[in-house]
């Protein structure tokens, strides 16, 4: 089921992931979430709000119509040099820039921006407060 986010009359959530769901994405992609991100996939499993995408855990009802939202196993298909390194790619800006959640037992909940102005830029130092810049409509990477 697909509901606004309470505060914000632009944000969508794809629902609730099982732990069920979450146990078995981490499974597939060989890393263990992040405590807030696993909190923020138990509340809302996947989120669309103004430009960005925050992909997640859920499960696709009709499979006759593309999916609204990014699914965090189907993100990192491609992405498998990063999953290597622990960093999970959970949303993009539509442009060049990536963002990463840091996976890695040492700086686990972090996220990074990669692209090709910026390079290799931490942007929160934890999943929420990415998460929170997100909400606000702030640009993550700050000014470049």
């Amino acid at each position: 089921m697909i509901k606004k986010l309470y505060e914000f009359d632009s944000a969508y959530v794809a629902g609730p992931a099982s732990e069920e769901q979450i146990r078995a994405a981490e499974e597939e992609l060989g890393v263990k979430f992040p405590s807030e991100y696993r909190e923020f996939l138990k509340e809302y499993g996947a989120l669309a709000v103004h430009k960005y995408d925050i992909a997640g855990v859920f499960e696709h009802e009709d499979e006759n119509e593309p999916p609204m939202f990014s699914h965090v196993a189907n993100c990192s298909s491609g992405f498998k040099e990063f999953l290597e390194e622990n960093l999970l790619p959970i949303s993009d800006d539509g442009m060049e820039i990536y963002f990463y959640l840091d996976c890695s037992p040492e700086h686990a909940g972090r996220v990074i921006a990669i692209g090709p102005e910026i390079g290799e830029r931490v942007v929160a130092e934890s999943f929420g407060e990415f998460l929170e810049k997100i909400l606000k409509d702030e640009d993550p990477v700050g000014d470049l």
